[in-house]
């Protein structure tokens, strides 16, 4: 059917994990789909992996993020076209090549944002960044003309925690 949109999308929620900046896993509730994230600690929500539907075989990609009154985050949007391991696989290769919390310079590339294709509440868009303030709020990050292989949102959180919840969404038209 010419025109319409394939849903690539895993089952279940779509809520994403976080990883700390040390590479410790950061859990999310399995009920309410929030995470707890702690003051003055960086965080990288992986969107997508090597093989993964989303991002790196769609076109159409909406991250939708929610943040707790109290926290204080910058929220920025990366991209990689490198592996995470060395052959594109684990069992391939001993290695990792460039993992989700990596920091080395070029590995992984801010992406622009604008508030044309971020619509906010209880923060704002500027410096190409989503920044919190001091309420309860959320946005929606939509990415088009998508072609890289891995996406992951950073999360720098300032001097107050608190929760936040990321859900991602694929479309690709037929």
């Amino acid at each position: 059917m010419s025109g319409a949109l394939v849903d690539y999308n895993a089952g279940g929620g779509g809520d994403l994990d976080a990883i700390k900046s040390d590479g410790t896993a950061t859990a999310r509730d399995p009920i309410t789909g929030q995470i707890t994230l702690t003051s003055a600690t960086t965080y990288y929500v992986p969107i997508g992996t090597d093989s993964a539907l989303v991002p790196s075989m769609v076109a159409l990609v909406a991250l939708h993020l929610t943040w707790s009154a109290a926290i204080v985050l910058t929220a920025t949007l990366e991209t990689c076209n490198f592996p995470k391991y060395r052959g594109g696989q684990p069992a391939i290769g001993p290695a990792t090549d460039v993992s989700d919390v990596d920091t080395t310079a070029g590995n992984w590339l801010q992406e622009f944002l604008s508030s044309a294709n971020v619509p906010i509440t209880g923060g704002a868009v500027a410096a190409n960044a989503i920044t919190s303030t001091p309420a309860l709020g959320g946005a929606m990050i939509h990415v088009g003309n998508l072609g890289s292989r891995r996406m992951r949102l950073k999360l720098v959180v300032g001097g107050t925690g608190g929760t936040v919840r990321v859900n991602r969404r694929g479309k690709q038209a037929a």
